[in-house]
């Protein structure tokens, strides 16, 4: 009976790890084909990552990398919704200027400019800020249409406003930061 028993315990562990994925080697093995170039085969791979699984660490990772693979297919419209979700569902992420960066590039070369500027507006992280600057220029240099560069000429103060408060509350909290460091009250 002991060994009925056990054979029961074995065959039930076998079975319910068996559908069980390896997030880490599955996250890697997708990682690998999305810097081989090989986005299709990809995409592939990130997708059973991309539900969220308290065992699955890497689902913000492979849903940014799945984004990205999209995008480079072409298919934007699939890489803005992923970038979105990773948003909604993961608001504090530590990457969220990248995936801002993203959704900016992609409303821009839509000529969706007041979104796109709206969203490259939040991005922080400095290693960013130059590309920013150079895709909002390349952007708005483009633009032929004299109604939406009237508006964007209207809007603008109101960008460069928002900006300045951010820029402003920046430096305050660096020469807070600056002042406790040594000390002072």
């Amino acid at each position: 009976m002991r060994k009925v028993i056990f054979i029961f315990f074995v065959l039930s562990i076998q079975i319910s790890s068996y559908g069980q994925i390896d997030y880490t080697k599955q996250y890697f093995n997708g990682k690998s084909l999305f810097r081989e170039g090989k986005y299709n085969l990809a995409m592939e791979t990130f997708k059973p990552l991309l539900t969220s699984d308290r065992n699955n660490q890497y689902s913000e990772y492979a849903t940014f990398y799945y984004a990205l693979s999209a995008y480079n297919l072409g298919y934007k419209s699939l890489a803005k919704t992923n970038f979105n979700q990773i948003k909604t569902l993961h608001p504090a992420w530590d990457k969220m200027d990248d995936v801002n960066y993203w959704i900016g590039k992609i409303n821009l070369e839509d000529k969706d400019y007041f979104q796109g500027l709206k969203i490259l507006a939040l991005v922080q992280d400095k290693n960013l800020l130059t590309s920013v600057e150079a895709m909002k220029a390349k952007s708005i240099g483009e633009i032929t249409d004299a109604e939406t560069l009237k508006l964007m000429h209207e809007d603008s103060s109101k960008i460069l406003f928002s900006a300045f408060v951010r820029s402003f509350a920046r430096a305050v909290a660096s020469t807070l930061a600056t002042t406790a460091s040594f000390g002072y009250s």
